[in-house]
């Protein structure tokens, strides 16, 4: 599969990095440096295959899935 970051650049000055090819938390780490250089994150909305994870313990229970985005 092929790994894509897309950023998407919203009128309002609001961005949003969309991880997609990668696997568990490989995102998190594939969109850190973006992150980092465009300031604070907001929020954060996890894929399905994230919340499996974190079933297995994988993902801190601090996270909130149902609000936030990889």
């Amino acid at each position: 599969m092929t790994r894509e970051i897309v950023i998407t650049v919203r009128p309002d000055g609001s961005v949003q990095i969309e991880a997609a090819g990668f696997a568990g938390r490989e995102c998190l780490r594939a969109t850190q440096d973006f992150e980092q250089s465009l300031g604070a994150v907001t929020g954060r909305k996890y894929k399905p295959v994230i919340v499996h994870e974190a079933d297995a313990g994988e993902v801190g229970s601090g996270e909130t899935f149902e609000r936030n985005r990889c």
